[in-house]
């Protein structure tokens, strides 16, 4: 049996968003996409790193939650949800 992930994470400030999506892909290996922007535009840039464990993908998302908080984005990811994947530490 095969299982679906698929965790989105992400950062607001007034004018700026940041969202994080970790899913893996059908090779077995885990994506960590990025994409960033100006709120309320449809302009923006992304960017994805492939890793190959999910352990790998969360130590990325703690790194960027990290760097967010220290740029002044909030995250909007429900609090439920942090606590199901065991991830509150990112508030």
């Amino acid at each position: 049996m095969s299982y679906h992930i698929e965790l989105d994470f992400r950062w607001e400030t007034p004018n700026r968003y940041y969202k994080v999506l970790i899913k893996q892909d059908l090779f077995g290996e885990w994506q960590v996409a990025k994409y960033w922007g100006e709120r309320g535009s449809l302009q923006g840039d992304h960017a994805v790193e492939i890793v190959s464990t999910y352990e790998e993908a969360e130590q990325a998302l703690k790194r960027i939650a990290k760097v967010k908080k220290r740029q002044g984005f909030a995250l909007t990811t429900s609090p439920i949800m942090l606590e199901a994947y065991g991830l509150q530490s990112l508030v």
